[in-house]
This record gives structure tokens, C-alpha cells and sequence, in this order.
């Protein structure tokens, strides 16, 4: 909870306060916040795919508690392949979690989970509680596709009754619960496959002519490639070359940035026609980006681990903003590490961009970064803000430091809340053009009191050029810094 004190400025209650110094120091020695103190919160940005089954539970529980409605949203976000974060083994823990512990709420989710993300997540729901709902579900949605022209793409996701000339005991068990023989499974699988139309069959049946790439999901194009070029070479080429003439369409629904970085740097012969127009054809989530971006990549030693997911999710990132910013930098970034440098994109296309990449695997240390501009900055002598502040010499106290070098307000609380205040109500006021900054632009807002005899006048002068210091023309009382 925030309070509002007699001069409109919002502080902090003690809880809140205390909570500001609940911090955990990594391994450099720099502090951060363990937690956001939300548990829906922490759910959402705290979990990957490489924790602990029982932290992601943890976490989900918490959440549950704390707000079910916002934790199955939450849930439902983390299954979402196309629109949410697709994350497989977040989600598939904890639904097992809810169908353990919160049955209700399991037989909620179970209508969404083929809709977001792939209908075999649904076998979590067997050997608990909600197996009978999930039985069900599994019944009805073959009964419907049975009979209809455009099927549901379940068939395509239960598991098979062999794996090679072994039985697959999954299948067995949902056989069991289903109660149907392995013979009628085997037929309402192969006849439902034959009716989705997808492209495995085509490639068991070997009906290489009957495949139609543009229809091809992103994950099968880049699994199959090599088996495309292999067996329909004529066909395959013909179409990538529709696809960069603009003539055809290349599908990159549930496709990451990380997953084509990873292609590149995979061992062997690549394709790199295939690759560039996915790439180039990914969804553009910052499409009328204006603001200019500097991207930090992680780039350190631990980013390299889980088979360099971390680190192909990074570079691929940081290509994927760089590329589509449009003022200072575009088509750069900064490695975040103990050793910052700024990389430039360059190659035309996504292959020669990653190899132009340089390979800089360091420790990670996120203030050598801040330092880095700052540091840049201060030689450059390029303010964000300069501002004068005309105060009473009563409330200046100048004997804080042998030489006069420093100085410090009596009441700096109370100046930092009246500041940034008024710097909110004037900078969400004034008209911006993101690529020019007006060099003669003044802020004068009027007076504002904040105790009986002390005037706070601001003057906001905002530059990006060299200007003459006003520190050499200071008036007694009267403040001017750098921001």
C-alpha cells in the first residue's frame, strides 16, 4: 500500500519499505530481488523449462493460492504455442500438479489444451483423478472427427500402438481406458492421419506429390528438410523459390527465433535458403517500433549450457529487436558480460549474421554494462537532462565534504518526490518526435510549494550536444547538475 503525504508526493509504508531491502546477491556481487512479492508474478517470469519439478509446483501453487482465476490464465499462457510462451514441461508439470491436487480446475483447462498446444499434453491427466474426464474428452473429441471432413489434429498426437516392433504401453493403457481393441485403435488412428493430411504419412507412404509445403508446419519443415530435398528435390527447390519471390507463403506459426540460430550453428550442411526465409518471414511483434533500443544480449559461460538454448535465444533475440529498430541503433546491441562490447548485424542473410557474430563467452556482470555507457556518455559529454533548482541556502547543507566538493539537501526526500512528479506530468505532456530532440526546448511548469518558504522552480533543458556548464554561472543557492 502507498501513502500520499501533505504535499502530494506518494511514499512508501514501512512494509513496503522493507521489502525494497529483501534483496539476494549473485554471484558478482550485484543485488537483486528474489521475488516480486506476487505469486501469479513469479509464476509468470521466474520458471523455465530447466527447473526442478518441485519448484515449478511450488510456484504454482503459490499462484493457485493466492488467485486461482489469474493462475489458470497464467497456465493457459504457458501452454500457448503461437500467442504464449509454448512451454512444454511448465506446463505439462503443472496440470499433472492440478490434476492431483485442484480437480475442478483440471477438468477446466483440459477443453484448452489441444486448442493452445498439442492434445498428447492431455495424457498427463491419466493415473489421476481426472482420468475418467480425460478418457472422455479423448472419446468424444474421436467420435466427432470420425465424422467430420476437417478433423481435429488429435490422431495425430496419441501415441501409436507400436514403437518399432515394440508395444507402446501408453497406447496399450489408453486402449484399456478407451475400452476399444489394439485393432480398431490401430484403424481409427491410420484413417483420422489420412484425413489431417500430415505430411509424416506422406513421407512413410512415400507420396512425396501429394505434399504441399506451404501447408507444412514450422517444426516439420525444419525436422524433414533434408528428407524433402532427398526425395522431392524438384518440388522442394521450386517452392523456396516461390517463397523469396513472394509467390508462396512459408509457415512460421510456433517457430523461436532460437530454434533457426540453432540450425545455423548445427553441424554438417545446412540449408540456408529455408532458414533465411523463416527467418524473414517470422511474426514481427514490434512492427511500428519508434523508440530507439539498445538491446543487451547475455553472451557469459552459463549461457551455454542445456545445449545452448540460453545462448541461441539470446544472439537470436538480440538479431531479431536489432533488425527491426529504426533510430540509433539499429542493427546493434551489447553483449552483457564482464567484458562489453557493441556488435553490429551484418550479412544479408541469417546465416551470415550469426557467423558475424563474435564468439565472446565471458562471466556475466550486468553493471560493467551500465558502466560502459555511462562512462561513454560522461566522455561524450552527453546529458539526458540538465536541471537548475533554485532553493533557499537554509536548506543547502554545504559541510559535507572538506573542499566544498559536494553539498547535500536537508530535505532530499521531499525534492526527489516534487521532481519526479513534475518531470512525469510535463514529459507525458509534450509532444516528442523520437528522432528529433528540440535543442531549445524549456519546461517552465509553475512554482510549487512545498513547505512554507521553500520555492521550487524547475527548468528542464533537454540536449544531446555539448553545452556550456552552468555550474560557472551558479547563483548563490542555486543547484545545477547532470542526469
Amino acid at each position: 500500500m502507498w501513502l500520499v503525504n501533505e504535499y502530494g508526493v506518494r511514499t512508501m509504508n514501512l512494509a513496503e519499505q522493507l521489502k525494497q531491502q529483501c534483496t539476494i546477491e549473485n554471484s558478482k556481487g550485484g543485488q537483486y530481488y528474489a521475488t516480486t512479492y506476487n505469486a501469479n508474478l513469479d509464476f509468470y517470469s521466474s520458471l523455465s523449462r530447466f527447473n526442478k519439478i518441485n519448484f515449478i509446483n511450488l510456484k504454482f501453487a503459490n499462484a493457485l493460492n493466492e488467485n486461482k482465476l489469474i493462475a489458470l490464465a497464467n497456465l493457459l499462457y504457458t501452454l500457448d504455442i503461437r500467442e504464449g510462451k509454448g512451454e512444454r514441461r511448465i506446463f505439462k508439470t503443472a496440470f499433472k500438479y492440478l490434476c492431483l491436487n485442484d480437480f475442478d480446475s483440471a477438468k477446466i483447462i483440459i477443453p484448452f489444451i489441444g486448442q493452445l498446444g498439442r492434445y498428447d499434453y492431455l495424457l498427463e491427466g491419466l493415473h489421476t483423478p481426472v482420468e475418467e474426464d480425460v478418457v472422455r474428452y479423448i472419446s468424444k473429441t474421436l467420435e466427432k472427427d470420425l465424422s467430420c471432413d476437417n478433423p481435429s489434429l488429435l490422431a495425430k498426437w496419441l501415441p501409436s500402438h507400436k514403437n518399432g516392433n515394440k508395444t507402446n504401453q501408453e497406447a496399450k493403457y489408453l486402449m484399456k481406458q478407451l475400452g476399444i481393441t489394439e485393432e480398431k485403435y490401430r484403424k481409427i488412428l491410420s484413417s483420422l492421419r489420412k484425413k489431417i493430411n500430415i505430411v509424416e504419412s506422406k513421407l512413410t507412404n512415400k507420396e512425396y506429390d501429394a505434399i504441399n509445403y506451404e501447408q507444412v508446419p514450422s517444426k516439420a519443415m525444419l525436422k524433414y528438410k533434408k528428407a524433402f530435398k532427398r526425395n522431392d528435390a524438384e518440388a522442394y527447390n521450386e517452392y523456396l523459390d516461390s517463397v523469396k519471390k513472394g509467390e508462396k507463403k512459408i509457415n512460421t506459426k510456433g517457430l523461436f527465433a532460437y530454434e533457426i540460430v540453432k540450425e545455423v550453428w548445427s553441424k554438417g550442411k545446412k540449408d540456408e535458403t529455408l532458414l533465411d526465409m523463416m527467418w524473414k518471414n517470422q511474426k514481427d511483434v514490434l512492427k511500428g517500433l519508434t523508440k530507439n533500443v539498445l538491446v543487451v544480449a547475455d553472451t557469459s559461460g552459463s549461457m551455454t549450457c542445456c545445449n545452448r538454448i540460453p545462448l541461441a535465444s539470446s544472439i537470436g533475440l538480440a538479431i531479431y529487436t536489432a533488425e527491426r529498430n529504426s533510430g540509433l541503433f539499429k542493427d546493434m546491441f551489447i553483449t552483457f558480460s564482464s567484458r562489453p562490447s557493441l556488435q553490429l548485424v551484418q550479412g544479408k542473410t541469417i546465416c551470415d549474421k550469426v557467423k558475424n557474430i563474435r564468439a565472446i563467452i565471458d562471466s556475466t556482470d550486468i553493471d560493467k554494462v551500465f558502466q560502459l555507457i555511462l562512462d561513454t556518455m560522461e566522455k561524450g559529454k552527453y546529458p539526458s537532462v540538465c536541471l537548475w533548482l533554485t532553493i533557499p541556502n537554509s536548506d543547502i547543507d554545504v559541510n559535507v565534504h572538506p573542499q566544498k566538493a559536494e553539498i547535500r539537501f536537508k530535505e532530499q526526500g521531499l525534492i526527489r518526490g516534487v521532481l519526479i512528479n513534475i518531470i512525469r506530468k510535463y514529459v507525458a505532456t509534450a509532444p516528442v518526435n523520437p528522432n528529433v530532440i528540440n535543442l531549445n526546448q524549456t519546461i517552465r511548469p509553475q512554482p510549487t510549494q512545498f513547505n512554507s518558504q521553500n520555492i521550487l522552480d524547475l527548468n528542464t533543458n533537454i540536449q544531446n550536444n555539448n553545452f556550456t556548464n552552468p555550474n560557472n554561472t551558479l547563483e548563490s543557492g542555486t543547484v545545477g547538475f547532470w542526469v
